[in-house]
């Protein structure tokens, strides 16, 4: 196997909900921290010098990861994704 286990997915695959369907708010979260990571490198390159995430971008980062996992308590309940016990699961495997 080259090194790689048994729970690497690729990118696609762990951008699906559930059902198979691509998740909206997967999307907008990794475009999010993504974009935001990206301009502050970029500024960093342009500028020629480390400059510190301040704390209004760490905010951003977090709250988007925040309610991307507010979401899923919500969609799976306190169980996470924890399978019913007797039922057979097909989910997202994370």
């Amino acid at each position: 196997m080259s090194g790689a286990t048994a729970h690497q997915q690729p990118v696609s695959q762990l951008l699906k909900g559930v059902n198979g369907q691509w998740s909206a708010m997967r999307l907008a979260t990794l475009l999010i921290c993504v974009g935001v990571l990206a301009a502050w490198l970029g500024c960093i390159v342009a500028g020629g010098q480390w400059i510190p995430l301040d704390w209004p971008t760490v905010t951003l980062l977090a709250g988007a990861q925040g309610a991307k996992a507010l979401q899923g308590r919500f969609e799976f309940g306190p169980g996470g994704l924890t399978p019913p016990r007797g039922k057979p699961w097909d989910g997202e495997g994370l």
